[in-house]
């Protein structure tokens, strides 16, 4: 998909089709994503989810759709995000908290499912269904997430994985 031109009609469609629906959260199914976030809400005081993998996931499809990214960024600009800060750093993980999210991940499987508010990332996943033979947007995102996880929490990541 990224070799070829974007279609700026069907993206501006897509927009005006969400703002017209209201849709605006990306969805996906990821035990791992989930357990680490999870274990991140026990540990780090503020932490939310939502806003690290909003983040994390705009990220990863700026990386791996550049072109379709450039577009939704000139639609949606950045001003206009809310930014949280996140730096910090896990210097040891706490067993027995990993232990309690394993155990509060397994009570129900629904637990394992992100919804992150994210405009931006609609779109791009509307437009990549759209214009591509795709069979689960979830486990791309489940993909990018994953990635991105692995590479801020390496230690957390491995625990889960």
């Amino acid at each position: 998909m990224e070799g070829t031109d974007i279609n700026i009609e069907l993206l501006q469609k897509i927009k005006l089709d969400n703002i017209r629906t209201n849709h605006r959260k990306v969805s996906c199914f990821s035990r791992i994503s989930a357990s680490v976030t999870q274990y991140l809400k026990y540990t780090v005081p503020m932490f939310s989810s939502s806003s690290v993998c909003n983040e994390l996931l705009e990220e990863g499809l700026k990386e791996k759709y550049p072109n379709l990214w450039k577009e939704i960024e000139i639609l949606i600009p950045e001003k206009n995000r809310n930014k949280f800060d996140w730096d910090w750093k896990i210097e040891e993980i706490n067993d027995e908290k990993i232990r309690e999210v394993y155990k509060y991940m397994e009570q129900d499987r629904s637990r394992t499912v992100l919804s992150l508010y994210s405009p931006r990332s609609v779109i791009a996943f509307e437009y990549i269904r759209q214009t591509t033979p795709v069979t689960s947007m979830s486990a791309i995102c489940a993909g990018i997430l994953e990635k991105k996880l692995k590479k801020k929490f390496p230690k957390l990541y491995f625990e889960f994985a």
